[in-house]
């Protein structure tokens, strides 16, 4: 008699912990696509395109080139136009940091009056994180669903 209780306890600890891991994995699913985009959301507001007028190039103490191109900026909303902007960064040939004039490509400014910009790594890579992640997070799920639904009716 002893026994049939604790098993019955145990299994009804099972139960609820594996409800309450189920609760848990499903608000996750929801937060971090919601996350993803709130942070691109924010990330993406002095975002646009820099169509470069030149670069110069200085090459460092270990093989490197130290590149600095200016150019004109346009942000994708069109709230900002400026001119004269410069982006810095390194590459390991000069090859690579001679573009020709007109190319453009994708930079951000920390605010409106900066002329200082940065290059913008495709956002896809984010996207792809949180595929996998929902994957994975759904897959554990169904999971955890399979082995409750077997727990509780066995």
């Amino acid at each position: 008699m002893i026994e049939g209780v604790l098993r019955s306890r145990h299994s009804s600890h099972a139960a609820f912990m594996g409800a309450l891991l189920m609760v848990a994995l499903s608000l996750t699913m929801l937060y971090i696509p919601l996350h993803a985009a709130a942070h691109l959301a924010t990330s993406s507001r002095n975002t646009g395109v820099l169509t470069v007028t030149g670069c110069s190039y200085e090459p460092t103490s270990k093989g490197y080139f130290t590149a600095t191109c200016r150019g004109d900026f346009r942000s994708d909303s069109g709230a900002i136009a400026a001119k004269n902007v410069t982006v810095s960064f390194q590459r390991s040939s000069d090859v690579e940091i001679t573009p020709m004039a007109g190319r453009q490509w994708r930079a951000q400014l920390r605010s409106i009056d900066d002329r200082n910009a940065e290059l913008v790594k495709p956002q896809w890579n984010i996207w792809t994180l949180v595929f996998i992640a929902e994957a994975v997070l759904g897959a554990w799920l169904i999971a955890q669903a399979v082995w409750l639904s077997r727990r509780l009716s066995g």
